[in-house]
């Protein structure tokens, strides 16, 4: 019998994930997407990038106020909001996306 395998959190291949914030570049924008009583209780602070605070729930109404030939960075405490929303800022024309990823160690 052929079983399919699923990732639970799937690779995108169009997207760079980063695992370390030595990999940024100073030209990057950190888009913190979390909600803002978690930003407000333990705001990213990045020396020498530019964070700017979107929460995920207002992208869709403010990414047309985002310069398309910026990259971006998306940031939340898991990564999961940051793939969703990296997908549909891929399908409204931005191609220069990263994803913060967290390992978890278990």
């Amino acid at each position: 019998m052929y079983k399919k395998k699923i990732k639970l959190v799937p690779e995108i291949p169009y997207i760079q994930e980063i695992y370390d914030f030595s990999q940024l570049n100073t030209t990057d924008i950190v888009l913190d997407i979390r909600n803002p009583e978690e930003t407000d209780k333990n705001p990213l602070k990045l020396k020498s990038i530019t964070v700017s605070k979107l929460p995920y729930f207002k992208i869709h109404k403010n990414f047309s106020n985002l310069d398309k030939n910026e990259t971006y960075v998306l940031y939340c405490d898991y990564g999961m909001m940051s793939r969703l929303q990296a997908i549909y800022l891929y399908e409204k024309g931005f191609k220069n996306i990263k994803i913060f990823s967290v390992i978890l160690k278990i």
